[in-house]
C-alpha cells in the first residue's frame, strides 16, 4: 500500500474514533480542544501516522541490520551500557552546571551567555564525550587496548 494511502487511512480511523471520549465526533468543526480534550491522544495518533510515512509498515526499522546480517547483540548492549553508565550521569551533571559556568561569559540569558554555553559545550563536553566514546569502543567493545586507541586518535 502506498505511504500516502496508509497515512490517509490512519487519519480516517482516528477521525472515526472521534478522539478520546467522543463517539464519531473527530471531524467536528468545533475548536480542536473540544474535539480532543487530552492532546496526548492526538499526538500519539499523529506520531503513528508519521511512523508509517517515514518507515513504512515495518514498526521497528532500526531492528533490521544492513545487508541481512544478524544484529550484533553484544555490540548493541555494550554501546547502550556506555550511554547508561557514563554519558547519562556525566551528561546530567555537565548540563546541570553549564548555566552556572556560562555566567563567566556574561549575564544570564544574554547573547554572550548563550555563546559561552555553546563554546563550553563544544570545547569541553564534546571533547570528553567523543574521547570517552571512542575509548569505550576500542577497549571494551572491540577488545583492544590503550595503545591501539592512542594510535587511532593520532591526528595526521
Amino acid at each position: 500500500m502506498h505511504v500516502v494511502q496508509q497515512h490517509k487511512q490512519c487519519l480516517i480511523r482516528f477521525n472515526q474514533q472521534g478522539g478520546p471520549g467522543r463517539a464519531g465526533g473527530g471531524c467536528a468543526t468545533t475548536h480542536p480542544s473540544a474535539r480532543w480534550p487530552d492532546a496526548r491522544h492526538l499526538l500519539r495518533a499523529v506520531q503513528r501516522c508519521a511512523d508509517v510515512c517515514f518507515f513504512g509498515p515495518d514498526p521497528f526499522p532500526c531492528a533490521r541490520s544492513e545487508k541481512g546480517r544478524p544484529i550484533d547483540v553484544r555490540r548493541t548492549a555494550l554501546t547502550s551500557a556506555f550511554g547508561g553508565a557514563c554519558i547519562g550521569p556525566c551528561g546530567h551533571l555537565w548540563y546541570s552546571h553549564l548555566d552556572k559556568l556560562a555566567v563567566l561569559f556574561g549575564p544570564e540569558a544574554s547573547a554572550r551567555w548563550l555563546l559561552g554555553k555553546i563554546f563550553l559545550d563544544s570545547t569541553l563536553w564534546n571533547v570528553f564525550y567523543m574521547s570517552a566514546f571512542f575509548l569505550w569502543g576500542e577497549v571494551v567493545i572491540d577488545r583492544g587496548n590503550l595503545k591501539t586507541f592512542a594510535e587511532q586518535m593520532q591526528v595526521c
